[in-house]
């Protein structure tokens, strides 16, 4: 069943072999009024999706950047400890200019290559899938807002009923 009430935006990224990481290309900018006709002051990044991470995150380097001015400082959990983090509001431009407006992100550090992390705060935004073919290749596929509730259980007990 489709949802006609809300303006759906999705993005399909394929990778030709099977992936330990989702990245993808990324756009962050300051927080401004995108339906005002600017294109925004996008710059374009390399983002890791992360399940684990409850908050989006950005590096000092990307703040540097774009200029931010903090917003708030929060209390971060990580292997090393507790630490407390300037948190920052942005946009975020995910492929297919699936645009994410007035993200509180937290300043961290991520992966070397990398300046964007997309936590669950974004992924819970909508539906995540990510699915490995039998010739070996990762898709991974996003949708704001969700359309339905997939489960592969239901599907594999109907199909038994229906053979």
């Amino acid at each position: 069943m489709t949802n006609h009430k809300h303006n759906h935006r999705a993005f399909t990224n394929r990778y030709k072999q099977k992936v330990n990481q989702l990245i993808t290309n990324i756009a962050v900018s300051k927080p401004i009024l995108l339906d005002k006709g600017d294109n925004g002051g996008f710059v374009k990044f390399f983002g890791v999706w992360d399940t684990g991470a409850t908050m989006s995150c950005i590096t000092s380097k990307l703040v540097k950047r774009l200029d931010l001015k903090p917003i708030n400082i929060r209390q971060i959990n990580t292997a090393n400890g507790p630490s407390n983090k300037n948190t920052y509001l942005v946009n975020i431009a995910l492929p297919s200019n699936v645009i994410i407006s007035n993200v509180e992100v937290i300043e961290c550090d991520i992966i070397d290559g990398i300046d964007l992390l997309i936590g669950m705060d974004i992924i819970n935004l909508g539906d995540f899938t990510v699915t490995t073919s039998e010739e070996g290749s990762t898709v991974l596929s996003f949708c704001v807002p969700s359309m339905r509730e997939i489960d592969y259980v239901e599907k594999i007990n109907s199909k038994r009923i229906n053979d």
